[in-house]
C-alpha cells in the first residue's frame, strides 16, 4: 500500500495537494452496488421508511433515543472541558505565569482567548503577552482514533498560516493508550534525542503514521500536549486555579473568580466570542469579586490599579467645582 493510498482509507481527511488519487477499483470496492433498485430505496422489504428518510421527516438520522442522548452527553462534557481549558489559560494570564506544557518562555503568558475561530484548529485561539498564537483543539478524551484524526486535519490545513513562534495545541482531560506518551515523545523530538521507551516511540508513530512527508516536520516541531486531568470532576483542578487567584482577589474569593471566568467563556464559547486579560478583569469586577490594586503585582492587580486611577481621575472630573467662599467683610465696610 502506498503513503498516499494510506492517508486516504484512514478517517484522517487530507488536504487534496497532500492526496493521492484512489484508483477506480478502490473507488468500485469502496461503494458496493445497492441490493435494492433506486426508486425502492426509500422503502424497507417490511413497509417501513428507511433510516434516510427518518432522518428527512424527523431529523433524527435514524439513531435511537439512547444514542442521541449519550451523544448529547459527551458534548456537554467536551463543552465543560472547554470552559475549564480556557479558565487554565485565562488564570495563568492574571497571574502573568506561563503555562507548563507548552513551553513558553518566562514572562510570556495568555493575554487574549478567541472561541470557534476559522482557524481549522477553531476551538481556541490563544494570543500570548509577546504575540505568538496558539491553535488549540479541545478534546476530553483523547485517544488513537477519531480524537487524533480530527485534530490532525486540523493541523494539516493550519500549516500555510502559521506565524514563526505559533504552536499546535492538543488539550485533554484523559489520555488514553500511547497519547499517555505522546507529550514526552514530542519534547524528546523537539531536542533531538531519540526515543527512551517503546511507548514513546509508538506515540510518536501515531503522528508520523498520518501526516503527510510535506508538513510531518514541521508540525511535529510545533505540536504540543497540554493534559488536565480532573479538570471536569470534583475538586482538585478547581482547587489548583482558585489557589492561584487567592493571590490576587480580596477576601480568598479564588473560587468565586474561576466559575465567573467559566461562566464568562461558556457564553463567549456559545456565541464564537472572543475577550481580553482587560475583558477577564472586568468580569471579576462585573461577579463581585474585587481584584486586588498593586501597581507592582501580578497582571490582574496592576490592571486593577490602572483601572482605579482612571475611575479616579474620571470621578475628579464629573465633579462640581467646589465653591470658594469670598473674604468675611469687615465691619463698616458698607457691604450689605
Amino acid at each position: 500500500m502506498t503513503r498516499g493510498s494510506r492517508y486516504r482509507s484512514g478517517r484522517c481527511s487530507f488536504p487534496d495537494r497532500y492526496r493521492t488519487e484512489t484508483t477506480r477499483a478502490q473507488a468500485s470496492e469502496a461503494e458496493p452496488p445497492s441490493p435494492c433498485p433506486a426508486s425502492r430505496r426509500d422503502v424497507l422489504p417490511w413497509g417501513g421508511a428507511s433510516p434516510e428518510v427518518r432522518s428527512k421527516r424527523f431529523g433524527s438520522g435514524g439513531r435511537s433515543a439512547v444514542g442521541v442522548s449519550r451523544a448529547g452527553q459527551a458534548g456537554e462534557v467536551g463543552s465543560v472541558f472547554r470552559c475549564e481549558l480556557a479558565a487554565h489559560l485565562a488564570v495563568h494570564g492574571l497571574r502573568g505565569r506561563a503555562v507548563s506544557g507548552l513551553d513558553a518562555p518566562a514572562g510570556v503568558w495568555p493575554v487574549r482567548l478567541d472561541f470557534e475561530t476559522s482557524d481549522p484548529t477553531d476551538d481556541i485561539r490563544v494570543t500570548f503577552s509577546n504575540g505568538r498564537h496558539a491553535c488549540v483543539s479541545a478534546k476530553r478524551k483523547i485517544d488513537r482514533g477519531r480524537p487524533i484524526e480530527e485534530t490532525l486535519t486540523g493541523w494539516v490545513e493550519q500549516v500555510p498560516t502559521l506565524g514563526p513562534d505559533d504552536l499546535l495545541v492538543i488539550a485533554g482531560e484523559e489520555l488514553i493508550g500511547p497519547v499517555k506518551h505522546l507529550d514526552r515523545a514530542l519534547r524528546r523530538h523537539r531536542a533531538g534525542l531519540p526515543m527512551e521507551t517503546g511507548d514513546e516511540s509508538k506515540a510518536l508513530a501515531l503522528l508520523i503514521d498520518r501526516l503527510p512527508s510535506q508538513v510531518r516536520r514541521l508540525v511535529l516541531d510545533r505540536a504540543h500536549v497540554l493534559h488536565l486531568p480532573g479538570s471536569t470532576g470534583p475538586a482538585p483542578h478547581r482547587d489548583l486555579l482558585a489557589a492561584l487567584m487567592d493571590f490576587v482577589v480580596a477576601d480568598t474569593q479564588g473560587h468565586r473568580a474561576v466559575s465567573a471566568l467559566t461562566d464568562l467563556f461558556h457564553r463567549q464559547a456559545g456565541a464564537a466570542l472572543g475577550s481580553s486579560v482587560e475583558d477577564w478583569v472586568a468580569a471579576l469586577t462585573a461577579s463581585g469579586v474585587t481584584v486586588l490594586p498593586d501597581q507592582g503585582g501580578p497582571v490582574a492587580m496592576r490592571l486593577a490599579s490602572h483601572q482605579n486611577a482612571v475611575d479616579s481621575y474620571r470621578t475628579r472630573l464629573t465633579k462640581p467645582p467646589t465653591r470658594v467662599p469670598g473674604p468675611v467683610p469687615s465691619p463698616g465696610c458698607g457691604c450689605a
